[in-house]
């Protein structure tokens, strides 16, 4: 039996459209819709750390005698230590009085006060401070969770 050649022509068509890209499925929709506000989430979440960050700085800019000349490297943070919450370690170098740079020194700055800091937030040992004082600060920026290589 011969087969007329509209049907065949027909028969392709609908083959042809079948085998076309189907509408997006809602599952696909939503896995966009939750990639998308991931996104949107780690945005935010990022903007807060910066935020966080430069109000950390500030602070220890602000115990400075030239906080406009403040140079950081090596910043980290410590996440939600259980005795201090967020801390952001790191080191610092400034002018001193004479408008000398003094040379990087650790610092950290905590997001709960400190026992024993009298700056509250801060610890920032110098050489300027005696040895005892020094090692106390250094007991202190470790048990704010600074894995710092320290060498004052």
């Amino acid at each position: 039996m011969k087969t007329p050649p509209s049907f065949l022509v027909i028969l392709t068509l609908i083959s042809l459209v079948a085998c076309g890209d189907s509408p997006p499925d809602a599952s696909s929709q939503f896995q966009e819709q939750k990639v998308a506000e991931l996104a949107r989430q780690k945005a935010e979440q990022d903007k807060k750390r910066e935020q966080k960050q430069a109000a950390y700085l500030q602070v220890v800019r602000d115990s400075l005698k030239d906080p406009d000349s403040a140079q950081f490297r090596d910043l980290q943070w410590s996440i939600d230590h259980e005795q201090y919450g967020d801390s952001l370690c790191g080191w610092v170098n400034a002018k001193n009085s004479l408008g000398w740079y003094v040379g990087f020194h650790p610092f950290a700055v905590t997001a709960k006060p400190l026992k024993g800091s009298p700056e509250g937030r801060l610890i920032l040992p110098t050489e300027a401070d005696d040895s005892q004082t020094q090692r106390i600060n250094l007991v202190m920026l470790e048990q704010a969770g600074c894995g710092l290589s320290l060498n004052v």
